[in-house]
């Protein structure tokens, strides 16, 4: 195989190295060579198939019987000189659902859901056959504050506001969705609260 050229232009001077390429070694790659110790990564001669094994408790697993479990109770984790932190999983769905039947035009309407317990607010949808002021206000009767303010129109008749980082409440917090009709006309106007309490 011959060698590639290389141009270097530098402020002074210009060079050309000349050397071997292995481009057969590139292209092994992209046809799926797996690197690494053999006593690690085993293939196939012929069809550079990987050959995997897998083991429970020190016990060989085949893969194609489906009948076998995982015995968690022998896999031990060392952790000794560390500490571990624990979260609780939220536990009970709450999905609070509003229908505010003719919100006569210009006019607002407020959904309420006090929290029961440790509440996390992961999204709220809003619904409306035309344009709505969507304002969603959080925290503690008689001083919520605004966490944001969203519109619908005829065109985008859903608002799906998800929350990446859930909002937390406590016992008697609450969350006002405000839904104020910007239309000419009456019209029903839907809102769901979604989130879990732990």
């Amino acid at each position: 195989m011959g060698g590639a050229e290389v141009s270097i232009r530098g402020a002074k001077s210009s060079a050309v190295i000349v050397g071997p390429v292995d481009v057969s070694d590139r292209a092994a790659r992209l046809l799926g060579i797996v690197y690494g110790n053999l006593t690690q990564l085993q293939q196939r001669p012929v069809t550079n198939e990987l050959l995997v094994q897998l083991a429970n408790a020190g016990i060989q697993i085949d893969p194609r019987d489906r009948n076998w479990t995982l015995d968690f109770a022998t896999d031990q984790v060392d952790v000794s000189g560390s500490s571990i932190t624990t979260t609780s999983v939220p536990t009970t769905p709450i999905s609070d659902f509003d229908q505010a039947q003719n919100v006569e035009r210009y006019s607002t309407d407020i959904h309420t859901y006090i929290a029961t317990g440790n509440f996390k607010l992961s999204a709220i949808e809003v619904s409306a056959a035309g344009s709505v002021k969507i304002e969603i206000k959080v925290g503690t009767p008689s001083s919520e504050t605004t966490r944001l303010v969203a519109f619908t129109s005829a065109s985008r008749p859903i608002v799906y506001l998800d929350f990446k980082e859930e909002i937390q409440l406590t016992s008697g917090q609450r969350i006002q969705i405000s839904r104020t009709n910007r239309e000419n006309y009456a019209m029903d106007i839907y809102s769901t609260v979604l989130g879990f309490n732990s």
